[in-house]
């Protein structure tokens, strides 16, 4: 059964919304990392090339559904498909590089300034 058109609704409204707070959660980090040397670390780094990811990623959910209502040959839809295929695969990888300089740092004492 597909949605109507109140229900696709709704979720383009949620899909923004979500988006639009991880936009704030994004810039928030941005601006921490620029403005205090406290986070300026190895790790801090990841965190900070991880938001890019995510940025890309959230404005490729902001788009919603008006990617695909403009045509499978806009080049809105296109743009859509590029983001969500590149950024969320590269957050996930560089999420598991951030798992493994943990791992690296408290099984191993690894120290990067060493």
């Amino acid at each position: 059964m597909p949605l109507t058109d109140d229900q696709l609704w709704t979720l383009q409204v949620v899909e923004r919304v979500a988006s639009g707070f991880s936009l704030l959660g994004i810039t928030t980090i941005i601006v921490t990392f620029c403005l205090s040397e406290h986070y300026r670390n190895p790790i801090h780094r990841l965190i900070l090339i991880n938001s890019f990811f995510n940025l890309f990623d959230a404005i490729a959910t902001m788009i919603s559904l008006s990617g695909p209502r403009a045509g499978n040959g806009s080049a809105l839809c296109q743009f859509q498909g590029f983001l969500m295929q590149m950024f969320p695969p590269a957050d996930v990888l560089w999420t598991t590089a951030m798992a493994f300089d943990v791992f690296l740092i408290v099984f191993h004492r690894y120290d990067a300034e060493a």
